[in-house]
């Protein structure tokens, strides 16, 4: 499967790596640069989009020229995630305290799990094409106590984690109800990205729709 493209994850994230090996997605590994800072009064779903292009793009710079070889399609995916509670925007926190905070924000509330995907794809002899997707899942969250949040963010989980939790290790039982993609909430709509890639392998003309 796959074996007319060549993927590029453009990113660090251990779950994200997870996500495309189980699903037998072959693919090499190229961490990105692309800093992360949301502009002024932006919108989170702009904000995630730009932040999965921006990750993408600075690889697929550093590919070019980008043409793979001749029948064949040269693949970037870069990916970010970000929890919404509201219009208020959870990012991943800096201290302990953030994140006891953040989860005592979370606990009996549903929040909104927005992750950004882009593609940029070219054939042989072609220019970097873009494509992006954005998909959202809703997670409810039980009431959770305040020696519950203490423990959880004393074992370290929550610190590189969009919202403080991470829903495929301890943060786990904190979740009363999904609405959506599972995958989506870790970091990567698996079947969405999937449909992508068959697409493109299908498609003489990769991702240009």
């Amino acid at each position: 499967m796959f074996d007319r493209l060549q993927i590029v994850l453009a990113s660090t994230s251990p779950r994200r790596k997870e996500l495309l090996q189980s699903a037998g997605i072959p693919f090499t590994l190229m961490p990105s640069q692309f800093e992360e800072k949301r502009q002024p009064g932006e919108p989170a779903d702009k904000y995630v989009v730009r932040n999965a292009c921006g990750k993408a793009g600075w690889v697929a710079e550093t590919l070019q020229p980008a043409g793979a070889a001749e029948g064949t399609t040269k693949v970037v995916i870069g990916a970010d995630t970000i929890v919404c509670l509201g219009d208020l925007i959870l990012e991943k926190p800096k201290t302990h305290e953030q994140a006891c905070e953040m989860l005592r924000m979370l606990s009996g509330q549903t929040h909104r799990v927005a992750t950004g995907v882009a593609f940029f794809s070219a054939t042989h002899n072609t220019l970097w094409k873009r494509t992006e997707m954005i998909q959202n899942s809703l997670v409810t969250f039980r009431t959770i106590t305040q020696p519950e949040i203490e423990r959880y963010v004393e074992t370290g989980e929550s610190m590189d984690k969009s919202g403080s939790y991470g829903i495929q290790g301890g943060g786990a039982s904190f979740v009363a109800k999904i609405e959506g993609s599972y995958t989506n909430i870790m970091g990567l709509p698996l079947a969405e990205c999937v449909q992508t890639l068959q697409t493109m392998e299908t498609s003489s003309d990769g991702l240009r729709h």
